[in-house]
Order: C-alpha cells, then structure tokens, then sequence
C-alpha cells in the first residue's frame, strides 16, 4: 500500500513537470507572423507585370526570424473592378508556420478586354465536329476557355469582368452542303 502511495505521488510530479516545461515551452514559441510592409498600398503597372514588378516595395520582417522578404507570394489576384484595376493579396511566412496577409490594389496600363479573331466565316456543315478551328480569343491575364453548343459560341475568362465569367454569343449557321 505504501509503495503504491509512493509511485502515485512520484507520478504525480512527474506530470506536474511535463506540464510546466510545455507551459514554458508554449510561451517561448513564436506565435506572430512577420509584419508585411508597402511602401505604397496601389501600384499601376502593364498587363504584362511579373510577380516580381507586383511585390516591387514590398518587404517582411519577422520579430524572431528577421528579413523574410524571399517567403513574400501573391496568394490571390481579385476579378477586375471599375478602372482595371484588381486586389491582390499577398501572404509572408517565418520558419514557424506563422502567416500574415496584406492587400495591395493593382491597376493595369494598358489591359484590354479580351480579343476574338476569326480565321473564317462561322458556316459549316450539318454535323461537322471543326466549328471551332475558325474562332480564337486570348486575353492579356488569364486563359480562356472556348465553347460550343446548340448553335452558341461562348468563352470564358474569370478575370476579364467583375463577373466571375463572361459568355459572348454568335449566331452560326449550318448547311446541308460540304
């Protein structure tokens, strides 16, 4: 009975130290993420910008691990709004797993809404599987899907709108001849 009162006891302060020494651990871990830094909160740049002309000025500090300038990334890029213009959002990380986020607006120069090009009239024959080998659209940022059915051509671009997509339609026609 004794000894078994004894290793109770033994038992109870080992764990009651285990517990401290996480305590003293949690409270010395770094909880914070690095502090981004801008020196201005909107850029203008051309459509063409690389992630490295977008997070030109952009620095982050972090208040255990130091400069973490080289952990900067776009995590995000917004749908255009009024004025070409979008919000990007940029994340930072320290050696913790700690993350931070900032917002910077974004304005192209010289964005354009996408571009169709027609290589031929839009007529083809009645089950003909090529209608859309004569239709091409491209934008500036971001790829863009082409569609076909029921008679519609439409394309999609998630960026080139407000709108999470965009759907043009064309009248097409169909002949019984080749």
């Amino acid at each position: 009975m004794r000894r078994t009162r004894i290793f109770t006891i033994v038992l109870f302060v080992i764990a009651a130290a285990a517990f401290a020494v996480s305590q003293v651990m949690q409270m010395m871990t770094d909880k914070s993420g690095p502090a981004i830094s801008m020196d201005t909160d909107s850029i203008t740049v051309s459509a063409e910008a690389s992630e490295k002309d977008l997070l030109q000025g952009v620095t982050a500090q972090d208040n255990t691990d130091g400069d973490v300038s080289q952990n900067l990334m776009i995590e995000n890029m917004s749908n255009l709004m009024e004025g070409d213009t979008r919000t990007m959002t940029i994340v930072a990380f320290d050696s913790d797993g700690n993350v931070s986020k900032a917002q910077r607006s974004v304005t192209y120069n010289d964005y354009h809404a996408p571009q169709f090009t027609l290589d031929g009239p839009l007529q083809y024959a009645l089950g003909a599987d090529d209608v859309l080998d004569n239709i091409g659209a491209t934008d500036q940022l971001d790829a863009i899907s082409l569609f076909f059915a029921s008679e519609i051509f439409a394309f999609s671009s998630r960026i080139g709108s407000s709108l999470s997509s965009i759907f043009w339609r064309f009248k097409i026609s169909f002949s019984t001849a080749p």
